[in-house]
């Protein structure tokens, strides 16, 4: 019937849920209690409290199975099982050895070992994985490739950002331009024409600056110092010329 009729008073009789009812609200309520325990809006959690009174009012017979138990195990040797739970079912794919496994909320992969690492990219509200290689510096990882320290990576393929001209496996910052492979200076700079410029990195210092390169740490590159600045190469900046670094 679904509930029984207890109690020593006759005049008296509490109604208790039947064990099956019991687990099942214990269940939904175990649940309900682990996502409750993590920071979400207040829509959010009012669809969550929805879901777990249709999931403890339903039938055991008419739940979906588990993710854990949908998800079968790799069948090949060698092999091994990269998952994601889903509400019914998984997302899976059997990674080789030598690869490692990727994982995003809405994908898995296998990606190299030692020559590449694993990461994550939203497309739209889609979360997937990426797999990139591992460069040396300063060049940067773009998927299968190493982009130059100027360049930037557009998801697989090395760019030159705007306003920077493409020369040769590199870029020429805005204020230069591309003669027989090498950057140099144009002579103007921002707009205003300028005699005896210095180049500097991707960049292009008036006479009277300095020429001061970036540590790894701040990014690389270079920045110009006025006279009233000194160059500070280890923190990344330039600073006055009475104050220490």
């Amino acid at each position: 019937m679904g509930v029984r009729i207890t109690g020593r008073n006759p005049r008296l009789k509490v109604a208790q849920p039947a064990p099956r009812i019991k687990r099942v609200v214990s269940e939904a309520l175990d649940d309900l209690a682990r996502s409750l325990a993590k920071p979400m809006p207040r829509r959010a959690t009012l669809r969550l409290l929805a879901r777990a009174f249709v999931w403890a009012a339903l039938p055991t017979a008419l739940r979906p199975a588990r993710a854990e138990a949908a998800c079968p195990d790799c069948p090949k040797p060698g092999e091994s099982l990269c998952s994601v739970p889903r509400r019914v079912g998984c997302l899976r794919t059997c990674c080789p050895t030598g690869t490692d496994c990727c994982k995003a909320r809405d994908e898995v992969s296998c990606c190299p070992k030692n020559t590449h690492t694993c990461g994550k990219r939203n497309v739209g509200r889609t979360e997937l994985t990426t797999c990139t290689r591992i460069c040396p510096p300063p060049q940067k990882g773009c998927k299968d490739r190493c982009c130059d320290q100027y360049q930037i990576c557009d998801y697989s393929v090395c760019v030159c950002p705007e306003r920077w001209t493409r020369c040769g496996g590199t870029c020429c910052g805005p204020d230069q331009e591309c003669m027989a492979g090498e950057c140099r200076c144009t002579g103007v700079i921002d707009g205003e024409p300028w005699s005896g410029v210095k180049l500097c990195g991707r960049k292009c210092c008036k006479p009277r600056e300095e020429c001061c390169p970036l540590p790894m740490s701040a990014g690389g590159g270079t920045i110009c110092c006025d006279s009233r600045h000194k160059c500070c190469p280890l923190l990344g900046y330039c600073q006055l010329k009475d104050r220490p670094c």
